[in-house]
């Protein structure tokens, strides 16, 4: 279990988010975490949020904020019971454009039963597409990526 995360803006970090939107977590003991997917490539799929999950259940903390953003566009999302970090892909018909999002879910009520998912288009940050989840029926491997106040 993976549970390497960065607490610096090193210079891969730097590099990346230069021409790339991101992901940073507030910890509930006040240390931020940045997204450095593949940095650890071992040629396979290489993500930091599933990194972070491990981290958070390993140690037993949780997130007090989590924000996406593309230079200084940016979105956050304070204080949630629990949140749920995904990224996707779309193209429009005929067109040649394809979108890339980050999709946030966080509980809708306090039994975390439900979530509401936000599709945030990058680099422009802006929520495209919401909808209601039951957690249940989400994959195993996607209730696994869902980090809790502990």
């Amino acid at each position: 279990m993976d549970t390497r995360v960065s607490f610096e803006q090193d210079q891969f970090i730097l590099d990346h988010f230069e021409w790339n939107a991101r992901w940073v977590a507030t910890l509930n003991d006040g240390r931020e975490v940045y997204q450095d997917d593949d940095r650890y490539s071992t040629g396979e799929r290489d993500s930091s949020w599933l990194r972070l999950v491990n981290f958070c259940n390993e140690n037993k903390l949780w997130l007090r904020n989590l924000k996406v953003q593309f230079r200084q566009n940016e979105l956050n999302f304070p204080d949630r019971e629990a949140y749920l970090l995904t990224m996707g892909a779309g193209g429009e018909i005929y067109s040649g454009i394809t979108h890339s999002f980050f999709i946030i879910g966080c509980p809708l009520f306090n039994d975390g039963q439900y979530l509401n998912q936000l599709w945030i288009r990058t680099p422009d940050m802006s929520v495209v597409r919401t909808n209601i989840i039951l957690v249940e029926d989400l994959e195993k491997d996607m209730k696994d990526a869902i980090i809790r106040k502990v």
